[in-house]
């Protein structure tokens, strides 16, 4: 039985990690269906360095695969580094989709109270 797809965060990573290496890293596990690995940006920063974190989306074999991810990978040393792996944050952008559906539920509920209300001849519902 397959789990839900993970947003996870990998902090720690050095300068010169590349996607391949963490994936490698989260393959064992599951199925690995995306790598962001966060690159410098700007005029001072070199664009092929690695800023110290990733995040990886993937699907666990199971939530014991998960587990054992974390327990295996969250304060063990790779490259020279500690790392710090855990459940990503909700991206911004699923965050406000989230936010915004349940603004059009509420509202619909609200709608739909109003109607009830208008039906009734303006008395609340018992």
């Amino acid at each position: 039985m397959e789990t839900e797809t993970q947003r996870i965060y990998i902090g720690g990573l050095t300068p010169d990690i590349q996607e391949a290496d963490v994936i490698g890293r989260f393959k064992p596990f599951g199925a690995v269906t995306a790598c962001e690995v966060v690159r410098d940006k700007g005029v001072s920063g070199d664009p092929s360095h690695c800023r110290g974190f990733a995040y990886v989306s993937f699907q666990p074999k199971d939530q014991a695969a998960l587990a054992r991810a974390f327990s295996l990978y969250n304060g063990c040393k790779w490259r020279g580094n500690k790392l710090r792996v855990e459940l990503a944050r909700p991206h911004f952008a699923a965050k406000l989709q989230q936010e915004w559906q349940e603004q059009q539920q509420q509202e619909q509920q609200q709608r739909e109270a109003d109607e009830l209300a208008k039906q009734n001849g303006g008395l609340p519902p018992k």
